[in-house]
């Protein structure tokens, strides 16, 4: 059993098991470091939200915050992160091919990778409907919130990530980019 009771600010979160003083990428999957570095973890679907949207579905019934975080507390801590091209650390594989901050819905499926960055699916309506890896999929995205959910030809929600490009780009260049058709 892990325990990932503390997490850490690199290219997306990182999670930290005292107990086998592993340290585990989110955007991998796997440890990158210490007693359990390259073993992998299990994938399972979530869905990048906000508070608002996810307290009126089923993580209502799940989660509560013992304490909520008003966005002063988040501009205190991350400032204009999320907006900023700053990158704070060095970065094997870079793309300037869009913002480094541009938010993506990161895939995999069969050893093939996709990113759909927002700036292109403004241009489209959901649900976008796609092939990777040989599998049909469906992707269910909310332009204001700027999250969404992939899901399979059978509607079951397959696991993906919402993540900035840089991010999903250090660990996946080899990755193939959702673009907008222009005709």
């Amino acid at each position: 059993r892990l325990v990932f009771p503390a997490c850490c600010i690199t290219a997306t979160s990182c999670f930290y098991d005292r107990k086998s003083k592993s340290l585990w990428s989110q955007v991998m999957g796997q440890a990158v470091s210490g007693l359990r570095k390259g073993e992998r973890l299990v994938s399972v679907p979530i869905e990048h939200t906000t508070w608002a949207d996810g307290k009126n579905n089923i993580l209502k019934q799940k989660f509560s915050p013992a304490t909520p975080v008003s966005d002063a507390i988040m501009d205190a801590l991350y400032g204009d992160y999320d907006q900023n091209g700053d990158i704070y650390f060095p970065l094997s594989f870079r793309s300037s091919q869009y913002h480094p901050k541009e938010r993506v819905i990161g895939i995999e499926i069969n050893g093939n990778f996709k990113a759909y960055p927002f700036v292109e699916l403004f241009q489209q309506k959901s649900p976008l409907e796609d092939v990777l890896g040989g599998k049909q999929i469906i992707l269910e995205f909310n332009l204001e919130t700027r999250n969404g959910v992939i899901r399979d030809s059978k509607g079951n929600v397959l696991p993906s990530i919402n993540a900035f490009w840089f991010a999903w780009y250090a660990f996946h260049p080899e990755t193939q980019i959702f673009a907008t058709v222009i005709r």
